[in-house]
């Protein structure tokens, strides 16, 4: 379990409860629990309802319906105490050291529905467009983007062939200095992408067009991006009310996409209209998303 000296707020009426959930994020976690102020700002919050000031991980109760609480805008929720382990995975928006400007949460709504290929392409499009970006992945994002640049710090490297666009494999994982920069501290990003893994708490949602997606599509939060890899041999209109007047788009099956990834070419690799997807989703999702107004 990853121990990180993470500055947290927990803010819950429960007196027992609040005292349960605090002492187990510091003893077990090593997080440390503070109050949101200028001095040591919290990075999350651990509370029954959502925060206006810091991503949100709501813990409730055994038996609690999670989507009222997806749906007014929670990053997660964590039925204490069945779920407490699944803390160590929840990490804030920006695990990087310094904030980005703006931070987009990726997540598919099932496992390999191919949430990091599609978190890459998204930085990719952005950095095509002059903007300093990071992708925050786990591991497995590693064998997706092939070799990092040599002299990368251990975790962090940039994309060879895109400019401006680095990975940070290892999400919580704060970077030094990097080729970002050359030398010195790694200037704040333009763009965080955030692959979150399996979640329905994201600001993109990317899924495969079945029975169980159509269930899940219905915990997304109304601003939530929808993603959909392929058409899973659904008529259009059955592809539209899985949308139900959401924002989103298809992106149609390819060969040359699984191949970019078996050939660890992604995004370099991928088709001109899967990038055209990206890119429409991409700007669907960061034009949701005020900027961050924190100093550099």
């Amino acid at each position: 379990m990853r121990r990180e000296a993470l500055p947290v707020a927990v803010r819950l009426a429960d007196q027992v409860l609040l005292a349960e959930v605090t002492a187990y994020v510091e003893a077990h976690l090593g997080w440390q629990v503070v109050d949101h102020g200028p001095h040591l700002p919290a990075r999350l919050c651990l509370a029954d309802r959502p925060q206006p000031d810091l991503p949100t991980i709501a813990v409730a109760v055994p038996g609690t319906d999670p989507r009222p609480l997806l749906r007014a805008g929670v990053r997660d929720v964590v039925l204490w105490p069945d779920e407490q382990g699944r803390l160590a995975d929840l990490v804030p928006d920006d695990p990087v050291g310094r904030p980005a400007d703006q931070v987009v949460v990726v997540a598919g709504l099932a496992s390999r529905v191919g949430t990091t290929t599609v978190a890459l392409a998204l930085g990719a499009c952005a950095a095509w467009r002059g903007r300093r970006v990071v992708v925050a992945t786990s591991t497995h994002g590693r064998a997706l983007v092939g070799p990092l640049e040599a002299g990368a710090v251990p975790g962090v490297g940039e994309v060879p062939g895109i400019p401006g666009l680095a990975v940070q494999v290892g999400l919580g994982t704060p970077p030094g200095p990097s080729s970002l920069s050359g030398t010195g501290s790694p200037p704040r990003p333009h763009l965080m992408v955030v692959d979150r893994g399996v979640s329905t708490g994201a600001h993109i949602a990317v899924a495969v067009p079945d029975r169980l997606c159509a269930e899940q599509i219905e915990q997304l939060t109304p601003s939530c991006t929808l993603v959909l890899r392929g058409r899973g041999g659904l008529r259009e209109a059955e592809i539209r009310r899985l949308f139900d007047g959401r924002s989103g788009v298809v992106l149609e099956e390819s060969f040359r996409v699984a191949r970019a990834g078996f050939q660890r070419r992604v995004p370099i690799g991928l088709p001109g209209r899967y990038v055209d997807g990206v890119t429409e989703a991409l700007g669907s999702a960061t034009g949701a998303i005020a900027p961050r107004t924190a100093a550099a």
